[in-house]
């Protein structure tokens, strides 16, 4: 099969012309060539589109939180309204978010109809949930108890005793590695308390070191070690050095 060489259309093999551009099919020298390849540009994959939540702004994230899971919910509470000319508590439903974080479960409110706004309605430490049920007979709801008191939430996706044990499992969950964190922190606090600047002292006595001072981490002006306490400031910059801080790098010279 020949080809033509200016445009590439194929051609039998006794054309002279071609008979898409009409200009000979074979280039001087008889050579013949197969068609060009078009320069198309190798595919590539798309980047995932970020997802914006649309309340993020409204949670002030505490230091190491993230967000875990979050559901759609009405708030609902009572308010003084008017029926019947009377005065009298009414119940109010304010629709927006439940977000459930590494250390808080929050309500974020949702407010307008075409520029929306977001704001913390209710904020309970996970540590502080005092207790969490379904209650209503006909239309279910969450109840969520803490320090504040109870709040009366209807999440959406949550409406039978089947996906409150989920949802519940998934709080709860988050619940207990909270605690198990926190455990860990006062664990870290008490070892820091033992670790003073005595018990740093003797442990370098034996390891045949006597140290007397050390360079500041952050602005390296030399500084005294105390005879006790935990900790340390700088008389210079004002930065605080922990005995547990200095002995770890003690550890590295005598092992």
């Amino acid at each position: 099969m020949a080809y033509c060489s200016y445009c590439g259309a194929e051609a039998s093999a006794d054309s002279a012309y071609c008979s898409n551009c009409g200009k000979p099919i074979s280039p001087p020298g008889g050579a013949t060539r197969a068609p060009a390849t078009p320069p198309y540009p190798s595919p590539r994959t798309a980047p995932a589109p970020q997802v914006v939540l649309p309340w993020s702004g409204a949670l002030m994230p505490q230091s190491g939180e993230s967000v875990c899971r979050f559901w759609p919910a009405d708030h609902e509470v009572s308010r003084l309204g008017v029926v019947d000319g009377r005065r009298q508590p009414v119940k109010v439903r304010m629709r927006g978010y439940l977000v459930l974080t590494t250390n808080r479960v929050v309500f974020i409110q949702e407010r307008g109809v075409f520029a929306k706004s977001y704001h913390i309605d209710f904020d309970v430490p996970l540590e502080e949930i005092r207790g969490l049920s379904m209650g209503g007979l006909v239309m279910k709801y969450v109840s969520l108890s803490g320090p504040g008191g109870e709040n009366v939430l209807h999440v959406r996706g949550v409406a039978s005793d089947a996906e409150f044990a989920a949802f519940s499992g998934v709080v709860q969950g988050q619940l207990r590695s909270r605690q198990k964190a926190m455990e860990a922190e006062k664990r870290r606090e008490r070892v820091q308390i033992v670790l003073d600047f005595g018990f740093l002292r003797e442990y370098m006595s034996k390891g045949g070191l006597s140290m007397q001072v050390v360079k500041c981490p952050a602005c390296g002006a030399p500084m005294s070690l105390p005879s006790e306490g935990s900790q340390v400031k700088c008389a210079h910059c004002g930065s605080t050095i922990f005995a547990q801080d200095v002995m770890e790098k003690v550890k590295e010279l005598i092992g």
